[in-house]
């Protein structure tokens, strides 16, 4: 029964959380501003990098860059995107593969 009761209360907790992550960037304004030239960017960015990373700058830029070569057709699917979205999200929900360290509160 407690096993049962962890796995229905997981699932339902996780299809709460997104859906109210979808509300609230719904009703939200967007937190990001767009970039005046975005194709000069992107072609900035790609001849400044070697691949999937992460990049910093001196100046304060912190970037996660992930490229595609079929960027240039289009963005992806978005079912698609939603589909691995919510696959990810119950596999980390079901439980974690490895067994984690245990901490004790006791100062022992």
């Amino acid at each position: 029964m407690p096993r049962r009761f962890m796995i229905a209360g997981t699932l339902t907790g996780g299809v709460l959380l997104s859906v109210l992550n979808w509300l609230t960037a719904a009703l939200l304004p967007p937190r990001f501003k767009q970039f005046r030239d975005p194709g000069a960017v992107v072609e900035a960015i790609r001849s400044n990098v070697s691949g999937n990373d992460i990049y910093t700058a001196p100046q304060g830029l912190f970037m996660a860059v992930s490229l595609r070569p079929s960027s240039a057709a289009g963005p992806q699917n978005f079912g698609a995107r939603v589909v691995r979205q919510f696959t990810t999200e119950f596999v980390v929900a079901s439980g974690h593969p490895f067994p984690l360290p245990a901490f004790s509160d006791s100062q022992g």
